[in-house]
């Protein structure tokens, strides 16, 4: 006897397709190779959970880089306001924060989990634990083999099995792709911190320190938001966003030009540093960078500091492994699927999240898609079911 379906993975992308499913009296088994589901759900919680983004509904895609016609049709077909629904069902209620990101108000990702999984084992689903999957057979139906030695029939199949990011250990999902005939590229780390140069000396009297309301500007362009002091250099949204290696420029002091900087600066007591300490109203980390890696001529005058503020130079090395990584880029190829995300070369089987090839920004982006896409993944899984 072969499920109806099976869904490999316990993530947003695969909670969200047995969600769709269990509505349509459909009851699908879910594989997790962790002895508890939800891992990655529970990681992104741990900072805050951003589950989508406050902005007019037709400029969300252009968040999504390269996938932005791909991933404008599923976000118009399973909106922000789908998923929303669904959180207010599972008892959680959605709200704005002042970045534009949504949150729940509960603030934990284990009572969203708990919640979500409860209520699909509510409504017939299972949860098989502890099964790592090792080959798919095509076929009607296909085979499901697991490195337990288990083999399931499946009528349909929904891979969900991640990106990388957090892992330990490298993924080995590609390779079971690559050998169905697959395009599956590179994992690499996206959202991910970058080291810079500095004196060794410099990162542990810095770490831990904030850089607020700074633009950082590099190759791939510019953005403003808050950084980090790390052990190893810089984590924050403008550094996942437009970090790469090579030259940067910060400027610490976005809300005033030059000018004013420097007639500000020129108002303080004591030593250009003194004055710029007293007068400048630079945070903790700020004043770390700028002490650090200001020529000695910044310190002449009030307006030689100013400029030192406002485009102060550090070079940025190497972004942090996957395994430090928010999210990966790389995957499987997207052109290897049709609109509902189903492998055109292997029908019934389907895949959605993080494991396939797409990019977006932190800030409830990464959240938003792999719902969206598991949303989407769970219609033609049903429609196939009805036939």
């Amino acid at each position: 006897m072969s499920l109806s379906c099976a869904i490999i993975g316990t993530g947003p992308a695969a909670l969200a397709a047995a969600t769709a499913l269990v509505r349509k009296g459909i009851k699908p088994t879910l594989f997790e190779r962790r002895p508890a589901p939800g891992w990655k759900l529970l990681v992104a919680g741990s900072s805050g959970l951003n589950i989508t983004y406050d902005c007019p509904e037709d400029e969300m895609p252009s968040f999504y880089s390269a996938r932005q016609a791909e991933m404008g049709e599923l976000l118009r077909r399973f909106p922000r306001s789908t998923w929303l629904e669904l959180l207010r069902e599972l008892g959680e209620e959605p709200y704005v924060g002042s970045s534009r990101r949504y949150f729940i108000k509960s603030k934990t990702a284990a009572n969203l989990l708990k919640a979500w999984t409860e209520s699909l084992e509510q409504k017939g689903a299972r949860f098989e634990y502890n099964e790592v999957l090792t080959k798919v057979i095509p076929g009607s139906p296909l085979t499901l083999e697991f490195a337990s030695g288990r083999k399931e029939k499946a009528q349909t199949a929904l891979l969900a099995l991640g990106g990388g990011s957090w892992e330990s250990e490298e993924q080995q999902w590609p390779e079971m792709l690559r050998e169905l005939g697959l395009d599956v590229r590179p994992l690499e780390p996206a959202n991910a911190g970058f080291s810079f140069a500095a004196d060794p000396a410099f990162f542990p009297k810095a770490e831990g320190k904030p850089v607020k309301g700074v633009i950082l500007k590099t190759a791939k362009g510019e953005r403003q938001g808050e950084l980090m002091i790390t052990k190893y250099g810089l984590e924050g949204t403008p550094v996942y966003t437009v970090g790469t290696p090579g030259p940067a420029t910060l400027d610490l002091k976005p809300d005033l030009d030059e000018t004013k900087l420097a007639a500000r600066i020129a108002q303080g007591r004591g030593s250009v540093w003194q004055k710029v300490e007293n007068s400048a109203k630079l945070s903790q980390g700020a004043l770390f960078l700028l002490k650090e890696f200001s020529p000695e001529k910044s310190w002449l005058s009030p307006n030689t500091a100013a400029a030192a503020i406002k485009g102060l130079k550090i070079e940025l090395l190497a972004p942090r492994p996957l395994s430090e990584s928010i999210s990966a880029r790389g995957g499987l190829s997207w052109d290897e699927l049709d609109e509902n995300l189903q492998c055109k070369k292997i029908p019934g089987l389907f895949c959605a999240g993080e494991m396939l090839d797409w990019d977006a920004p932190t800030g409830g982006f990464l959240i938003q898609a792999c719902v969206s896409q598991g949303f989407a993944a769970a219609s033609k899984i049903q429609a196939l079911a009805a036939q």
